[in-house]
Formats: C-alpha cells, sequence, structure tokens
C-alpha cells in the first residue's frame, strides 16, 4: 500500500479564496498576484517536511513552482 503525505500545503491563498472576509480575499488576490511573493512560502514548507503540494492550473502558482 502506498504512504501519502500527512500534510499537503494547498493553494487556496495563492488562488485568492479567503473565508473569514473580503478584506482579506483582496489582500490574497494582491499580494499573492506576484509569484516573488509565494516562493518563500513553498520553501519555508519544504524545509519543514511539506513535500506535497495541491493546486490549481493557476500560472501564476505554476511559475512560482517552476522557480522554486
Amino acid at each position: 500500500m502506498e504512504k501519502f503525505d500527512r500534510i499537503i500545503l494547498g493553494s487556496n491563498a495563492f488562488e485568492g479564496v479567503g473565508y473569514l472576509s473580503r478584506v482579506q480575499t483582496r489582500h490574497y488576490l494582491e499580494f499573492f498576484s506576484k509569484r516573488e511573493n509565494i516562493i518563500p512560502i513553498l520553501e519555508a514548507s519544504f524545509i519543514l517536511g511539506i513535500k506535497s503540494f495541491m493546486c490549481s492550473n493557476n500560472s501564476n502558482i505554476l511559475s512560482a513552482l517552476e522557480d522554486f
């Protein structure tokens, strides 16, 4: 049986999905529209042992993954 990672980094914030408020959603959309703001989070997650990432085919996220 294949073993799955216990923690998977999701990409909702990177895609502008915020569940708390519209202000949070706007912040996510603005902040994560720059791939240079995504890469440090990917790096920190990897260092902490998070090796799996779930995302949609958002071009900004895919570009950040390629650079990472």
